[in-house]
Formats: C-alpha cells, structure tokens, sequence
C-alpha cells in the first residue's frame, strides 16, 4: 500500500539520521553495538504494528449468472453476465445482458412488460392480459439440477449470486423454460479470485 510504505520510508529515514548521529557520538565498538541493538529492538516492534493494521489483500472475483429468454415462437436466448458484486438483482441481471426491455414500476417492484422486442409498452404492461388467456413475461428461477421455480418475487427483490440461473418466458406462466444449467450457460465454474 503506497501510504504505508511512504510512512515507513518517513521513519526510517528519521531513524537513519538520528542513527547516524548517534553513531558518530559513540566511541567504543560495545557501545554502538548496544546502540544497534537498540535501535533494532525499536525498529522490529514499528515493522510489526505496519504489517498487523495494513489492509487485507483485496480479491476481485468474476461471478457469473446465466440468463434465459423464451420467446412465443420458440427461440430461446441465453446469456452469461458476469459481475463483480457479491450480489445483484434479477433486474440488474437483465440490465447487464444487453437485451433491450421496458418494465413498469409498481408496489411490488418493477414488472417486465417487453423483453427483446416481444411483450407490451411500459404504460401498458399487461396489454395481453385482458381476456384469457393472460400473456406476460413470466419470471422463473433455476435450480441447481437446471429445473425451474416460478418466481415467487420481482426482479427487483430477487438477489442473484454467482451460479444462478433466471428465466423469462413469454406465455401464460404455467410454461417452463427448457432445462438449462447454469455450466451450459457459462461454461463451467466461475474463475478462482485474483489477488490485486
């Protein structure tokens, strides 16, 4: 750490001059022994107390969550989005995948309405939901096997950690999204930290 090395620079010039100084005062060798020996017994608990408050090595982890997108027609997008939190949202998620959508904010949280150009305009988000059936983007989360869950919160509320698999399904909500591991979306387990 820069601070803490020029802090010790500080000292130990101080300490090499005072040393200095005092050496040329000193005119037996067993008294600038002592005085080494002193100096030194000064100096190792200084070095002790810089080693024992500098700050922990910082690591910098890659976490990655998949995405899956199910149109009406069929085509299923994924998307592997990579971030350096401990922790993001499912609408952050979303956010990060590059896919263009709209979404509405209301009292439970933002809903999406449009999700790659399929769905409903933001001031009309259940514009398919008027008669039966009702069509939305349904939100699903994956299992560690590459199941789904349906959502039982928004994209907003949900906290999304390194592995996990969210899904989006245009259609009533009783469909499922096509099992999908996160390894299948990603490639595998997520890189070891990096000490920087």
């Amino acid at each position: 750490d820069g601070v803490r090395g020029a802090a010790l620079v500080w000292l130990l010039g101080l300490a090499e001059a005072d040393f200095t100084r005092l050496m040329s005062y000193s005119r037996t060798w067993r008294h600038r022994i002592a005085l080494v020996r002193g100096w030194a017994l000064l100096a190792l608990p200084l070095f002790l107390i810089g080693l024992a408050v500098s700050p922990a090595v910082a690591q910098v982890r890659d976490n990655r969550a998949g995405l899956v997108v199910v149109h009406s027609d069929g085509r299923v997008l994924t998307r592997c989005v990579s971030f350096s939190e401990e922790q993001i949202t499912g609408l952050t998620l979303l956010q990060r995948s590059g896919l263009s959508f709209a979404s509405a904010s209301g009292p439970l949280g933002n809903t999406v309405c449009a999700l790659d150009g399929e769905g409903c305009p933001a001031s009309d988000c259940f514009c398919e939901c008027k008669g039966t059936p009702c069509v939305y983007w349904a939100y699903f989360l994956g299992s560690p096997e590459g199941g789904w869950v349906y959502a039982n919160v928004g994209a907003s509320m949900r906290q999304v950690h390194d592995g996990d698999v969210d899904a989006w399904v245009w259609g009533d909500g009783h469909q499922l999204p096509p099992p999908m591991s996160f390894e299948a979306i990603c490639g595998g387990a997520s890189p070891a930290p990096v000490d920087v």
